[in-house]
Formats: C-alpha cells, structure tokens, sequence
C-alpha cells in the first residue's frame, strides 16, 4: 500500500491523479499516480484536491494505475 495526496480529480470524466511526492524519491518510479473512479472504494467517494489517500500501485505500460482507493 502507498499514501499520497490527490492533486486532480475530475468526477464527470471519472479519473484524475494522486501524487506521491514527498512519500517517496523519483527514482522509485515517479510521483503522480494515475486514478479511475472504478478504483475508489467506497465506489460513490468523490476525491478532491488535497484529499489523502492510501492506494494500491500497478505498473502499466502508460505509467502507474491506483487500484483499492481509500480515503484517510
């Protein structure tokens, strides 16, 4: 599990981006975190910028995907 904080979330389009900036360095794959509302638990949550957030990475081809969002 990785925290981080939610910089963008756009609930009519449904994805936005978790940065994990001062949680861990860039050599350990990057800060922003790519997120899709299918991957919200509870799935009605709606992040907001600022939000803290403890997700589950999966490396994809197009960058890092959040799976199992939580809020904190």
């Amino acid at each position: 599990m990785a925290d981080g904080i939610v910089t963008w979330f756009d609930p009519r389009r449904g994805f936005g981006f978790i940065s994990r900036a001062g949680f861990v360095s860039r050599e350990d794959g990057g800060a922003d975190v790519f997120v899709h509302r299918t991957q919200l638990e509870p799935a009605n949550q709606r992040p907001a910028p600022g939000d803290r957030v403890r997700f589950t990475i999966q490396p994809r081809p197009e960058g890092l995907y959040a799976t199992s969002v939580h809020a904190l």
